[in-house]
């Protein structure tokens, strides 16, 4: 259904990489840690929430991968902009 509205398809790994499945081929991107998104041929997103959130260093990206991050309930409004605002200056910087 997701090809016939044009949606582009995302699938969340969690711990394990993506299973070798006939309908892996409709997946435009993966999402998970850095090392489980290495060498996909899908673009990357790199889920780097437990990272972001905390205030730590996230890591650099790769060619076709792109920063991913749940907002936990919680969180202040203006610490989820200044979160936010972190990335994208970081990843402007590795252009």
């Amino acid at each position: 259904m997701a090809h016939h509205y044009r949606w582009a398809v995302a699938i969340r790994l969690g711990r394990e990489p993506l299973p070798v499945w006939p309908a892996a081929a409709e997946v435009q991107a993966v999402i998970g840690s850095s090392a489980l998104i290495d060498g996909a041929s899908q673009a990357g997103g790199v889920d780097v929430g437990s990272d972001l959130w905390p205030g730590q260093a996230v890591p650099a990206l790769g060619a076709t991968q792109f920063y991913f991050a749940e907002v936990p309930r919680a969180h202040r409004p203006e610490l989820v902009l200044e979160s936010l605002e972190r990335l994208r200056v970081g990843a402007a910087a590795e252009i």
